[in-house]
């Protein structure tokens, strides 16, 4: 976990390499120690969207304030589902219409 706080981006694991990870924590439990499988099983078992318990401490000079998004209200989701739903459509329509020229009978 700590190589993905690591400062320098390039140092940092991939989305893949983490999901790889997580993946053989679930699948391959026998795999891993002890020690990991406790911080898996706190993984697996923590609570969805609930960052109360994060601490927050401005520097002095900051002008900026960052902020916690919340990605799992109801109107973010409608429209990710909405845009998905538009995505697939044209996606169909790419596709029927390709099939189609397939069956053009050209003189």
């Amino acid at each position: 976990m700590k190589r993905c706080w690591n400062e320098d981006p390039l140092k940092r694991p991939s989305s893949d390499k983490v999901l790889n990870i997580i993946k053989k924590w679930i699948y391959c439990p026998k795999e891993v120690n002890d020690e990991l499988k406790s911080n898996i099983m706190e993984f697996i078992n923590a609570p969805i969207g609930q960052h109360n318990n994060l601490v927050t401490k401005s520097h002095p000079k900051a002008c900026y304030t960052s902020r916690l998004l919340d990605f799992t209200s109801k109107k973010l989701n409608e429209i990710l589902e909405s845009e998905d739903l538009q995505a697939n459509v044209k996606a169909n329509e790419i596709l029927l219409s390709k099939d189609l020229n397939d069956y053009i009978i050209k003189d």
